[in-house]
Protein backbone atom coordinates (compact mmCIF):
# COMPACT_ATOMS: atom_id res chain seq x y z
CA UNK A 1 0.00 0.00 0.00
CA UNK A 2 1.53 3.35 -1.02
CA UNK A 3 2.38 5.81 1.71
CA UNK A 4 0.66 9.17 2.12
CA UNK A 5 3.77 10.93 0.83
CA UNK A 6 3.81 8.80 -2.31
CA UNK A 7 0.11 9.46 -2.90
CA UNK A 8 0.68 13.20 -2.55
CA UNK A 9 3.61 12.99 -4.95
CA UNK A 10 1.56 11.13 -7.55
CA UNK A 11 -1.24 13.64 -7.15
CA UNK A 12 1.10 16.58 -7.69
CA UNK A 13 2.70 14.84 -10.67
CA UNK A 14 -0.68 14.17 -12.31
CA UNK A 15 -1.78 17.74 -11.66
CA UNK A 16 1.40 19.22 -13.12
CA UNK A 17 1.25 17.00 -16.21
CA UNK A 18 -2.40 17.89 -16.74
CA UNK A 19 -1.66 21.60 -16.45
CA UNK A 20 1.25 21.27 -18.90
CA UNK A 21 -0.95 19.50 -21.46
CA UNK A 22 -3.81 21.99 -21.09
CA UNK A 23 -1.40 24.91 -21.18
CA UNK A 24 0.30 23.59 -24.32
CA UNK A 25 -3.01 23.28 -26.17
CA UNK A 26 -4.03 26.78 -25.08
CA UNK A 27 -0.60 28.10 -26.09
CA UNK A 28 -1.03 26.67 -29.60
CA UNK A 29 -4.43 28.35 -29.97
CA UNK A 30 -3.02 31.64 -28.67
CA UNK A 31 -0.03 31.47 -31.00
CA UNK A 32 -2.21 30.91 -34.08
CA UNK A 33 -4.51 33.82 -33.23
CA UNK A 34 -1.52 35.96 -32.26
CA UNK A 35 -0.21 35.47 -35.80
CA UNK A 36 -3.50 36.78 -37.19
CA UNK A 37 -3.35 39.71 -34.77
CA UNK A 38 0.23 40.49 -35.84
CA UNK A 39 -0.76 40.58 -39.52
CA UNK A 40 -3.66 42.94 -38.79
CA UNK A 41 -1.44 45.24 -36.75
CA UNK A 42 1.16 45.25 -39.53
CA UNK A 43 -1.56 46.34 -41.97
CA UNK A 44 -3.31 48.81 -39.68
CA UNK A 45 -0.29 50.87 -38.60
CA UNK A 46 0.84 51.89 -42.15
CA UNK A 47 -2.77 52.54 -43.18
CA UNK A 48 -3.38 54.93 -40.29
CA UNK A 49 0.06 56.54 -40.53
CA UNK A 50 -0.36 57.43 -44.21
CA UNK A 51 -3.89 58.79 -43.85
CA UNK A 52 -3.51 62.55 -44.03
CA UNK A 53 -7.28 63.02 -44.19
CA UNK A 54 -7.87 62.00 -40.56
CA UNK A 55 -7.13 64.26 -37.63
CA UNK A 56 -3.89 63.87 -35.72
CA UNK A 57 -5.77 63.26 -32.47
CA UNK A 58 -7.80 60.43 -34.01
CA UNK A 59 -4.70 58.90 -35.56
CA UNK A 60 -2.70 59.00 -32.32
CA UNK A 61 -5.63 57.69 -30.29
CA UNK A 62 -6.26 54.71 -32.56
CA UNK A 63 -2.58 53.85 -32.83
CA UNK A 64 -2.18 54.04 -29.05
CA UNK A 65 -5.21 51.80 -28.50
CA UNK A 66 -4.10 49.20 -31.05
CA UNK A 67 -0.51 49.09 -29.85
CA UNK A 68 -1.59 48.89 -26.20
CA UNK A 69 -3.82 45.89 -26.92
CA UNK A 70 -1.07 44.27 -28.99
CA UNK A 71 1.49 44.71 -26.20
CA UNK A 72 -0.95 43.20 -23.70
CA UNK A 73 -1.67 40.28 -26.05
CA UNK A 74 2.06 39.71 -26.51
CA UNK A 75 2.57 39.71 -22.76
CA UNK A 76 -0.26 37.22 -22.26
CA UNK A 77 1.30 34.89 -24.82
CA UNK A 78 4.69 35.20 -23.13
CA UNK A 79 3.11 34.44 -19.75
CA UNK A 80 1.70 31.19 -21.09
CA UNK A 81 5.15 30.21 -22.32
CA UNK A 82 6.69 31.01 -18.95
CA UNK A 83 3.95 29.06 -17.17
CA UNK A 84 4.65 25.90 -19.20
CA UNK A 85 8.41 26.33 -18.80
CA UNK A 86 8.06 26.55 -15.02
CA UNK A 87 5.87 23.46 -14.91
CA UNK A 88 8.34 21.50 -17.00
CA UNK A 89 11.22 22.74 -14.85
CA UNK A 90 9.82 21.41 -11.57
CA UNK A 91 8.97 17.93 -12.84
CA UNK A 92 12.48 16.41 -12.38
CA UNK A 93 12.70 17.66 -8.77
CA UNK A 94 9.04 17.49 -7.86
CA UNK A 95 8.63 16.97 -4.12
CA UNK A 96 6.23 17.80 -1.36
CA UNK A 97 8.29 20.75 -0.17
CA UNK A 98 7.97 22.42 -3.59
CA UNK A 99 4.18 22.62 -3.38
CA UNK A 100 4.13 26.03 -1.72
CA UNK A 101 6.41 27.49 -4.37
CA UNK A 102 4.28 26.00 -7.14
CA UNK A 103 1.11 27.51 -5.69
CA UNK A 104 2.83 30.90 -5.36
CA UNK A 105 3.85 30.87 -9.02
CA UNK A 106 0.35 29.79 -10.07
CA UNK A 107 -1.16 32.68 -8.12
CA UNK A 108 1.24 35.18 -9.69
CA UNK A 109 0.53 33.88 -13.18
CA UNK A 110 -3.24 33.83 -12.67
CA UNK A 111 -3.38 37.34 -11.20
CA UNK A 112 -1.20 38.86 -13.93
CA UNK A 113 -3.16 37.05 -16.64
CA UNK A 114 -6.48 38.36 -15.33
CA UNK A 115 -5.19 41.94 -14.99
CA UNK A 116 -3.84 42.09 -18.53
CA UNK A 117 -6.89 40.42 -20.05
CA UNK A 118 -9.45 42.74 -18.50
CA UNK A 119 -7.43 45.84 -19.33
CA UNK A 120 -7.41 44.63 -22.95
CA UNK A 121 -11.17 44.18 -22.83
CA UNK A 122 -11.76 47.77 -21.70
CA UNK A 123 -9.50 49.22 -24.42
CA UNK A 124 -11.02 47.02 -27.14
CA UNK A 125 -14.58 47.93 -26.13
CA UNK A 126 -13.64 51.62 -26.24
CA UNK A 127 -12.50 51.25 -29.87
CA UNK A 128 -15.62 49.32 -30.91
CA UNK A 129 -18.03 51.74 -29.22
CA UNK A 130 -16.17 54.79 -30.53
CA UNK A 131 -16.46 53.48 -34.07
CA UNK A 132 -20.17 52.75 -33.67
CA UNK A 133 -20.79 56.21 -32.19
CA UNK A 134 -19.10 57.95 -35.12
CA UNK A 135 -21.29 55.90 -37.45
CA UNK A 136 -24.38 57.25 -35.68
CA UNK A 137 -23.24 60.86 -35.36
CA UNK A 138 -26.30 63.00 -34.77
CA UNK A 139 -28.36 60.25 -33.12
CA UNK A 140 -27.93 61.11 -29.45
CA UNK A 141 -30.07 58.25 -28.17
CA UNK A 142 -27.88 55.54 -29.69
CA UNK A 143 -24.67 57.35 -28.73
CA UNK A 144 -25.87 57.72 -25.12
CA UNK A 145 -26.92 54.07 -24.88
CA UNK A 146 -23.59 52.82 -26.24
CA UNK A 147 -21.64 55.18 -23.98
CA UNK A 148 -23.62 54.04 -20.93
CA UNK A 149 -22.98 50.39 -21.78
CA UNK A 150 -19.26 51.10 -22.16
CA UNK A 151 -19.17 52.88 -18.80
CA UNK A 152 -20.92 49.91 -17.18
CA UNK A 153 -18.40 47.50 -18.70
CA UNK A 154 -15.41 49.55 -17.57
CA UNK A 155 -16.83 49.91 -14.04
CA UNK A 156 -17.54 46.18 -13.75
CA UNK A 157 -14.07 45.23 -14.98
CA UNK A 158 -12.24 47.65 -12.70
CA UNK A 159 -14.37 46.57 -9.72
CA UNK A 160 -13.61 42.92 -10.37
CA UNK A 161 -9.88 43.59 -10.71
CA UNK A 162 -9.88 45.42 -7.38
CA UNK A 163 -11.79 42.59 -5.74
CA UNK A 164 -9.49 39.95 -7.22
CA UNK A 165 -6.35 41.73 -6.02
CA UNK A 166 -7.88 42.10 -2.58
CA UNK A 167 -8.56 38.39 -2.12
CA UNK A 168 -5.07 37.19 -3.11
CA UNK A 169 -6.33 33.80 -4.27
CA UNK A 170 -6.58 31.81 -7.49
CA UNK A 171 -10.23 31.14 -6.77
CA UNK A 172 -12.91 33.75 -7.39
CA UNK A 173 -14.41 34.61 -4.02
CA UNK A 174 -18.21 34.79 -3.60
CA UNK A 175 -18.12 38.57 -3.25
CA UNK A 176 -16.29 38.88 -6.61
CA UNK A 177 -18.66 36.54 -8.45
CA UNK A 178 -21.38 39.14 -9.22
CA UNK A 179 -18.75 41.49 -10.64
CA UNK A 180 -17.53 38.78 -13.03
CA UNK A 181 -21.09 38.10 -14.16
CA UNK A 182 -21.72 41.80 -14.72
CA UNK A 183 -18.44 42.10 -16.62
CA UNK A 184 -19.29 39.28 -19.03
CA UNK A 185 -22.88 40.42 -19.53
CA UNK A 186 -22.10 44.12 -19.97
CA UNK A 187 -19.23 43.51 -22.40
CA UNK A 188 -21.32 41.06 -24.42
CA UNK A 189 -24.29 43.43 -24.56
CA UNK A 190 -22.02 46.38 -25.42
CA UNK A 191 -20.48 44.61 -28.40
CA UNK A 192 -23.84 43.18 -29.44
CA UNK A 193 -25.39 46.66 -29.37
CA UNK A 194 -22.52 48.14 -31.39
CA UNK A 195 -22.78 45.30 -33.92
CA UNK A 196 -26.56 45.63 -34.02
CA UNK A 197 -26.33 49.35 -34.78
CA UNK A 198 -24.02 48.57 -37.69
CA UNK A 199 -26.31 45.76 -38.84
CA UNK A 200 -29.31 48.09 -38.84
CA UNK A 201 -27.39 50.66 -40.87
CA UNK A 202 -26.40 47.94 -43.33
CA UNK A 203 -30.02 46.76 -43.60
CA UNK A 204 -31.22 50.29 -44.39
CA UNK A 205 -28.50 50.63 -47.00
CA UNK A 206 -29.49 47.36 -48.65
CA UNK A 207 -33.19 48.20 -48.50
CA UNK A 208 -32.62 51.51 -50.29
CA UNK A 209 -30.67 49.80 -53.07
CA UNK A 210 -33.33 47.15 -53.66
CA UNK A 211 -36.21 49.63 -53.52
CA UNK A 212 -34.88 52.39 -55.73
CA UNK A 213 -32.21 50.80 -57.89
CA UNK A 214 -33.54 47.23 -58.28
CA UNK A 215 -30.13 45.74 -57.60
CA UNK A 216 -30.08 42.09 -56.62
CA UNK A 217 -26.34 41.90 -56.01
CA UNK A 218 -24.36 43.08 -53.03
CA UNK A 219 -21.92 45.91 -53.64
CA UNK A 220 -18.35 45.79 -52.35
CA UNK A 221 -19.32 48.16 -49.54
CA UNK A 222 -22.16 45.87 -48.50
CA UNK A 223 -20.02 42.75 -48.52
CA UNK A 224 -17.45 44.43 -46.28
CA UNK A 225 -20.18 45.70 -43.97
CA UNK A 226 -21.69 42.24 -43.69
CA UNK A 227 -18.22 40.86 -42.91
CA UNK A 228 -17.80 43.34 -40.06
CA UNK A 229 -21.31 42.58 -38.75
CA UNK A 230 -20.72 38.82 -38.82
CA UNK A 231 -17.32 39.19 -37.16
CA UNK A 232 -18.85 41.40 -34.49
CA UNK A 233 -21.58 38.83 -33.85
CA UNK A 234 -18.97 36.10 -33.37
CA UNK A 235 -16.99 38.38 -31.07
CA UNK A 236 -20.12 39.11 -29.01
CA UNK A 237 -20.89 35.39 -28.84
CA UNK A 238 -17.48 34.85 -27.26
CA UNK A 239 -18.58 36.75 -24.16
CA UNK A 240 -21.76 34.77 -23.71
CA UNK A 241 -19.76 31.53 -24.07
CA UNK A 242 -17.43 32.87 -21.39
CA UNK A 243 -20.45 33.57 -19.20
CA UNK A 244 -21.66 29.99 -19.61
CA UNK A 245 -18.17 28.71 -18.83
CA UNK A 246 -18.10 30.78 -15.64
CA UNK A 247 -21.52 29.55 -14.48
CA UNK A 248 -20.70 25.85 -15.01
CA UNK A 249 -19.41 23.89 -11.98
CA UNK A 250 -15.67 23.85 -11.29
CA UNK A 251 -15.53 20.04 -11.25
CA UNK A 252 -14.97 19.14 -14.91
CA UNK A 253 -13.64 16.40 -17.11
CA UNK A 254 -10.37 16.84 -18.98
CA UNK A 255 -12.25 17.61 -22.22
CA UNK A 256 -14.37 20.27 -20.51
CA UNK A 257 -11.26 21.79 -18.93
CA UNK A 258 -9.54 21.85 -22.34
CA UNK A 259 -12.50 23.67 -23.90
CA UNK A 260 -12.48 26.21 -21.08
CA UNK A 261 -8.72 26.83 -21.38
CA UNK A 262 -8.92 27.23 -25.16
CA UNK A 263 -11.84 29.62 -24.82
CA UNK A 264 -9.86 31.82 -22.46
CA UNK A 265 -6.76 31.61 -24.65
CA UNK A 266 -8.74 32.57 -27.76
CA UNK A 267 -10.45 35.41 -25.94
CA UNK A 268 -7.12 36.92 -24.92
CA UNK A 269 -6.23 37.38 -28.61
CA UNK A 270 -9.69 38.03 -30.06
CA UNK A 271 -10.16 41.12 -27.90
CA UNK A 272 -7.39 42.68 -30.00
CA UNK A 273 -8.18 41.09 -33.36
CA UNK A 274 -11.71 42.46 -33.77
CA UNK A 275 -10.92 46.16 -33.09
CA UNK A 276 -7.86 45.94 -35.34
CA UNK A 277 -9.93 44.34 -38.11
CA UNK A 278 -12.53 47.08 -37.72
CA UNK A 279 -9.91 49.81 -38.09
CA UNK A 280 -8.29 48.16 -41.12
CA UNK A 281 -11.64 47.79 -42.90
CA UNK A 282 -12.72 51.35 -42.17
CA UNK A 283 -9.56 53.09 -43.31
CA UNK A 284 -9.07 51.02 -46.44
CA UNK A 285 -12.01 53.01 -47.88
CA UNK A 286 -13.95 49.78 -48.27
CA UNK A 287 -16.69 50.47 -45.80
CA UNK A 288 -19.72 52.62 -45.28
CA UNK A 289 -17.65 55.20 -43.40
CA UNK A 290 -15.72 57.97 -45.04
CA UNK A 291 -11.95 58.21 -44.90
CA UNK A 292 -11.55 61.04 -42.41
CA UNK A 293 -12.88 59.10 -39.43
CA UNK A 294 -16.34 60.69 -39.45
CA UNK A 295 -19.46 58.81 -40.41
CA UNK A 296 -21.78 59.47 -43.28
CA UNK A 297 -24.89 61.14 -41.81
CA UNK A 298 -27.82 58.89 -40.99
CA UNK A 299 -30.08 60.57 -43.55
CA UNK A 300 -27.78 60.06 -46.55
CA UNK A 301 -26.81 56.92 -48.43
CA UNK A 302 -24.25 57.22 -51.19
CA UNK A 303 -23.89 54.72 -53.99
CA UNK A 304 -20.93 55.26 -56.23
CA UNK A 305 -19.76 52.27 -58.26
CA UNK A 306 -19.09 53.41 -61.85
CA UNK A 307 -17.95 49.99 -63.06
CA UNK A 308 -21.22 48.41 -62.03
CA UNK A 309 -23.46 51.07 -63.54
CA UNK A 310 -21.50 51.39 -66.79
CA UNK A 311 -23.97 48.97 -68.40
CA UNK A 312 -26.72 51.56 -68.04
CA UNK A 313 -27.39 53.94 -70.91
CA UNK A 314 -26.23 56.46 -69.95
CA UNK A 315 -24.18 55.44 -66.89
CA UNK A 316 -25.25 57.11 -63.68
CA UNK A 317 -24.14 57.99 -60.21
CA UNK A 318 -27.17 57.96 -57.88
CA UNK A 319 -27.72 59.53 -54.50
CA UNK A 320 -30.71 58.61 -52.39
CA UNK A 321 -31.78 61.14 -49.79
CA UNK A 322 -34.01 59.85 -47.00
CA UNK A 323 -36.15 62.46 -45.29
CA UNK A 324 -37.07 62.29 -41.63
CA UNK A 325 -40.57 61.05 -42.43
CA UNK A 326 -39.26 58.06 -44.33
CA UNK A 327 -39.90 59.43 -47.80
CA UNK A 328 -37.12 60.08 -50.22
CA UNK A 329 -36.05 61.33 -53.60
CA UNK A 330 -33.70 59.96 -56.22
CA UNK A 331 -31.27 62.41 -57.72
CA UNK A 332 -29.59 61.24 -60.91
CA UNK A 333 -26.64 62.84 -62.63
CA UNK A 334 -25.41 62.01 -66.10
CA UNK A 335 -21.74 61.08 -66.45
Amino acid sequence: MPSTQESDFHGMLARSCGLILLGSIALLVSALLYGVHSVLISCAIPILWRKDSISRTTKVGLLAAMLSIFVLSTTLLALRMVFIRDKLGILPTLAIDTEAGVETNDLLFSTTDVLLFYFSVVIADCVVVWRACTLWTGNRKIVCVLSLLLLTTATANISFLGCRLGTGSNEISPKCGPMVLLSYISSGVTNLAATGSLGYKTWRHRKAIKKYLSSGHRTLQERVLYLVVETGAIYSLLWFLGLIDFILPDERTFAEAAISCNLLAAGAQLVGIYPSLLIVVVYLRKSYWDSNGASIPDEVILLNDPAKWARREPSEVCMHHIDGNGTGDIYTTQK
